[in-house]
């Protein structure tokens, strides 16, 4: 579980980045209740 100094540590991190690149696989979707394609 994320604790909120964490979250914002990652935020102020991620908003100081000059770019930001997020690899993602199938099923990440169907992990958060999304139905898939199938």
């Amino acid at each position: 579980m994320w604790t909120l100094p964490a979250v914002r540590e990652l935020t102020d991190y991620l908003r100081s980045a000059q770019r930001i690149l997020l690899f993602t696989g199938t099923g990440i979707s169907t992990g958060s209740g999304i139905p898939d394609f199938r």
